[in-house]
């Protein structure tokens, strides 16, 4: 078992991880994103929750958690 880096759902780890080492590499910031395009697998999508409501819907969502991780330079 791998540790988890960020909070939230595991399967939301590597998008944010992807997006924060592309976002350092780059040399951008936060607000010079327009859109980010997200690839991952079926599972990862059939657990994500895509309009949450509630914090424990927001740890499922994979854009909020990679939003946060952009925003904050982490998602914990």
């Amino acid at each position: 078992m791998a540790p988890k880096i960020h909070d939230g759902c595991r399967y939301t780890n590597a998008a944010a991880d992807a997006a924060l080492q592309l976002m350092r590499t780059a040399g951008l910031t936060a607000e010079q994103v327009q859109r980010i395009r997200i690839s991952t697998f079926a599972l990862a999508l059939k657990v994500s929750v895509r309009h949450p409501s509630t914090v424990s819907g927001a740890l499922f969502c994979m854009e909020f958690v990679v939003a946060t991780a952009l925003l904050c330079g982490e998602a914990a």
